[in-house]
């Protein structure tokens, strides 16, 4: 899958925004660190509760490490792709309530999980990755 520098993950919840809907199509990312204000806003109606498990393996003088990210994420609407902040080497697997998600929207430093993947309500992701 995608190749990326580093490791970050991160939702990027602007915790103050106001929690609505969103009435129109979603704001666009096009590529690297383009998260803008708007795009926040629009996440922040879709993103309720958030909480994550991450796990790491690290081997003597390796220069990379496996990693494990389990977000648990509950949904406003689901009828969006689900953006999600993440630098790694590579983006091994994702899978979204027990599916492989196969056609993820790559960009560099973040992805989509396609609308079909979603649902309302409590989602549980998991990303399988390699990073520096």
């Amino acid at each position: 899958m995608g190749r990326f520098s580093s490791f970050a993950i991160t939702f990027g919840l602007l915790s103050l925004l106001p929690l609505s809907g969103w009435s129109e199509a979603p704001p666009l990312r096009v590529d690297a660190d383009d998260l803008t204000q708007e795009y926040a806003v629009f996440r922040r109606a879709q993103v309720g509760e958030v909480s994550y498990e991450l796990d790491f393996r690290f081997e003597k003088k390796a220069t990379t490490f496996d990693g494990t990210a389990r977000l648990h994420v509950r949904l406003h609407h689901a009828d969006a792709p689900l953006s999600i902040d993440l630098v790694a080497e590579t983006l091994d697997a994702v899978r979204v309530n027990g599916v492989t998600v196969s056609d993820l929207v790559e960009r560099t430093g973040s992805f989509d999980i396609p609308a079909a993947y979603l649902r309302v309500g409590q989602n549980d992701i998991t990303i399988q990755y390699t990073a520096a």
